[in-house]
């Protein structure tokens, strides 16, 4: 597959997970804050905010490398590992919940925000890792200014139709068929093999541009012999 189609493929199934552990996560958290409207507030919030960061940052970054289908493949690992620990970190939490009740339990409120700002710090990290996405890929496929609104416009929307399909399967096929680990386990599966073909395309560039270099360097050089 061209590497024009291939790259767009990849986003489009990375913006499949990602809405995929949004639904999952909302339902983990819904135990967690007794009301689903809370969890599905909470991780909406966590996504939006993790959104923007990871697109300042990350877009400021991209632009000062320049192998952006490299730093791409890390960041779909890093998803990708971290939602396979977020049940363990989850579980993990259960001790802290316990100890902010304990300091808490008379102002009900407090308890709610304080579970929200430790929850929210906790999915800032991937949610992070998926803003990020979109600047880098835009940094590597954008090659000419004069396309560069089709390009970013293509990327945002095979990125947008996947979230629609992963919020989709999530909800009506994969949860009921697989059940919540298994659905983790599957995007978390999907995230890995996106990483690994990233990081494979970014070897194959990496090397084209330094024969291409190579070459024009003993151009030069036959050239002032």
């Amino acid at each position: 597959m061209p590497l024009r189609l291939l790259i767009p493929a990849l986003f489009f199934l990375s913006g499949t997970c990602s809405l995929i552990y949004q639904v999952v996560w909302a339902r983990m958290l819904i135990p967690i804050f007794g009301v689903s409207v809370f969890a599905i507030s909470t991780v909406l919030t966590a996504f939006m905010a993790g959104l923007a960061l990871g697109s300042f940052y990350f877009g400021r970054l991209a632009d000062r490398h320049n192998n952006g289908l490299r730093i791409y493949a890390i960041l779909e690992l890093g998803i990708g590992v971290f939602a396979v620990l977020f049940p363990l970190i989850l579980a993990g939490l259960d001790e802290v919940y316990t100890a902010i009740y304990r300091l808490l339990g008379d102002a009900p409120t407090a308890f709610l925000l304080a579970r929200f700002l430790l929850t929210f710090i906790v999915l800032l990290v991937p949610t992070t890792l998926m803003g990020a996405t979109l600047p880098v890929l835009c940094k590597f496929s954008v090659r000419e200014i004069s396309v560069a609104c089709w390009a970013v416009g293509r990327l945002y929307a095979v990125n947008t139709f996947g979230a629609a399909v992963g919020a989709f399967a999530a909800a009506f096929l994969f949860i009921e068929a697989f059940g919540v680990s298994g659905t983790i386990w599957a995007a978390a599966a999907l995230n890995l093999v996106i990483a690994a073909i990233a990081w494979t395309l970014s070897k194959r560039k990496a090397e084209e541009e330094a024969e291409a270099m190579r070459k024009a360097e003993e151009e030069e050089t036959d050239a002032g012999q």
